[in-house]
């Protein structure tokens, strides 16, 4: 974890969240005994077996861009590597005797909804299940344009690692790292990438996601 990053990460996670537990608000009064607990909780076997995505979601960078690619593309399943991957991902056998192979005439959609993007974002006829104004949808950050639109959504970790996607480009971006930081790490990464892409779009410091 970097030292450096975690004391004014402390100021701005203290100051908007008030109601946390005790056992955190004593964490934040000392960040040296947080950044040696943070860790070594959320990598125990159980926090790990919770898996709970908001802030311990365990996946490779490709695999949960290819999570929000499907997403953005409203549940149609992107293929699962490149062409250019050597060898090819999930180009191995594997055994899971829990996996069931069903047909699908949805031509392999997740999802049936041509409305899930309001869903996911809390607008539309799903607008009042979100806090009015508010910076979530429903499960994702909401990414908001200088206008006021809602162009995308996303997620941060609680150690920076953060998934993204456009809706209007139909592009999904995602940063795990392997070092928990509370800095700017991802946000440079998905910055430079989206400024390439001329794509107005990044995260605001490892807290999900934003827009220029």
């Amino acid at each position: 974890m970097d030292i450096d990053h975690l004391k004014p990460a402390i100021g701005l996670i203290a100051g908007a969240r008030p109601d946390l537990p005790s056992v955190f608000r004593i964490m934040l009064q000392d960040p040296f005994q947080m950044a040696d607990r943070l860790p070594r909780t959320f990598n125990s076997l159980l926090i790990r077996r919770a898996i709970s995505p908001a802030a311990n979601g365990h996946s490779s960078a490709r695999a949960l861009a290819r999570y929000y690619a499907a997403l953005v593309d409203r549940g149609a399943i992107p293929p699962p590597h490149s062409s250019y991957t050597q060898p090819p991902l999930g180009s191995h056998k594997h055994g899971d005797a829990h996996t069931q192979t069903t047909g699908s005439s949805d031509g392999g959609k997740l999802f049936t909804n041509g409305m899930i993007h309001d869903a996911f974002t809390g607008t539309g006829e799903y607008e009042n299940l979100a806090v009015p104004g508010g910076i979530f949808g429903l499960g994702f950050k909401r990414a908001v344009s200088k206008n006021g639109d809602v162009i995308g959504f996303g997620h941060s970790g609680i150690g920076g690692s953060t998934g993204m996607c456009s809706i209007e480009h139909r592009f999904a971006i995602a940063v795990t790292l392997n070092k928990m930081n509370f800095g700017t790490v991802a946000a440079k990464v998905i910055h430079l990438v989206c400024s390439e892409l001329n794509i107005p779009f990044e995260s605001d410091g490892g807290r999900g996601p934003a827009v220029n």
